[in-house]
């Protein structure tokens, strides 16, 4: 009798302490995805402030190169010297290689970051992801967690899209 009755008390415990973590379970994957949301922001907003620095450092760059090409363009127009203008030359076609390629490195840049968020979005991410954990609906984080109201109203979902399709792509 006393095997029954453990046996029977074991397996109510059990089945209570697995009723109690399925109530859990969709809390802590709650907690699981905030914290990855959290990570991918912080990334994304280090990728996009390293990309703005990349983007001006290649900008003033090129105004150098392209500064100091012309100053070269203007000796060379002065210059007699048939064999220092061919030297001057190939100086003047290698600057223009490299110009080209720093033109194309800063069109890459531009390009990654079209992958990453708005200043707008990166503005809101916080409280659109608490909204989204909460289950407001997406009228509800667009008009009071947001602040979009009347005509901002599309600007606000345009926003909010893109936060979701963030958390969705990465997640």
């Amino acid at each position: 009798f006393s095997s029954i009755t453990y046996a029977i008390l074991a397996s109510s415990s059990s089945l209570y302490l697995t009723t109690q973590l399925g109530k859990l379970k969709p809390k802590i994957d709650a907690i699981n995805k905030r914290e990855q949301a959290e990570f991918k922001h912080s990334l994304a907003s280090d990728l996009y402030l390293a990309q703005s620095t990349n983007t001006a450092i290649a900008q003033y760059l090129l105004a150098d190169r392209s500064s100091s090409l012309s100053s070269e363009q203007a000796v060379e127009s002065e210059l007699l010297n048939d064999s220092v203008h061919q030297g001057f030359s190939e100086n003047v076609d290698s600057v223009q290689n490299s110009s080209e390629l720093l033109n194309k490195s800063v069109q890459t840049v531009q390009n990654s970051s079209d992958n990453e968020l708005s200043p707008l979005a990166i503005e809101h991410f916080e409280d659109v992801l608490d909204a989204l954990e909460d289950g407001l609906s997406d009228s509800h984080i667009i008009k009071n967690v947001m602040g979009f109201k009347n005509y901002r109203y599309k600007e606000g979902k345009n926003v909010l899209n893109e936060i979701k399709r963030f958390i969705d792509l990465d997640g």
